[in-house]
């Protein structure tokens, strides 16, 4: 149906009666989405419409909330708000991306400076792996107070290429305190070996296993598995997406440290926490 739509669209487009669906059509409609994207991003960071909302993520022994996620939104002109499933694909296609990291990173300092709390902010690959990314990233770091209530989520389902580079980062900025999570982890990229060899304090298990813990043995057999190898290098566990009260109950009882999802609050500006 997708594609007919598409085919349908294009036929209207150049006043025809009929036009077959083809990859060229898909692609030709992706550039279109990501011109339009990088667009409405471009014109979002020059009028300041670009803003941070905080999840917050609980602790599971303790039962209080430990620490809050950033999480980027754009506001149209319209105030319709979109998260980053929308534009991130358009602005790591455009020289736009690494302001979008700093604004995240800005927001999140910004947080953990008037509050007690700690806060989580994304990287991804590139935030890395790029010098010029990576050096802006570590003088923010620098000048910033409350720095040590900062926590480092590295996307790992990006598939990350040179372990080295994100070790040398990490010790880098453990100078400041802070700590490193593993985002995404129980993807097709994960690596057990090469996350053994970082110094990390987090492993957050992908949503998508943690929504199929009560109908799938396999994905039940999975974080089993990561969460004896977080346990045996003492590195605690969050999951995500912990949706309802059942899945929270399974979460529990298989001893995962923290939970994070609708269950427990959805990402909201920090007014409104």
């Amino acid at each position: 149906m997708e594609h007919a739509d598409l085919a349908l669209k294009e036929a209207k487009r150049v006043l025809k009666p009929y036009k077959m669906y083809s990859a060229y059509l898909q692609t030709v409609q992706d550039s279109r989405a990501n011109l339009l994207w990088t667009y409405k991003l471009k014109d979002a960071i020059e009028n300041q419409r670009l803003v941070a909302y905080f999840q917050p993520i609980h602790d599971n022994k303790l039962n209080v909330v430990s620490h809050y996620e950033a999480l980027i939104r754009m506001v149209d002109e319209d105030g319709t708000v979109s998260g980053p499933m929308f534009f991130m694909d358009a602005a790591r296609k455009s020289r736009v991306y690494s302001q979008l990291t700093l604004f995240m990173l800005d927001a999140a300092l910004e947080f953990v400076g008037r509050n007690s709390c700690r806060c989580t902010v994304n990287l991804l690959n590139e935030d890395i792996a790029v010098e010029e990314n990576r050096q802006q990233i570590i003088d923010r770091i620098r000048r910033a107070e409350g720095r040590e209530r900062l926590i480092f989520e590295i996307v790992e389902s990006e598939g990350i290429d040179d372990y080295d580079v994100i070790k040398g980062f990490i010790d880098q900025i453990r100078i400041y305190g802070i700590d490193i999570a593993i985002d995404d982890f129980g993807t097709g990229y994960s690596n057990f070996d090469h996350i053994s060899k970082l110094d990390i304090d987090y492993i957050k298990i992908d949503g998508g296993l943690i929504e199929q813990l009560n109908q799938s043995e396999r994905a039940k057999t999975i974080v089993e598995s990561i969460i004896h190898f977080a346990s045996s290098l003492e590195i605690k566990i969050i999951a995500e997406y912990v949706s309802n009260e059942e899945l929270q109950q399974r979460v529990v009882e298989l001893g995962i440290d923290y939970s994070q999802g609708y269950f427990w609050g959805k990402p909201q500006p920090w007014e409104s926490q």
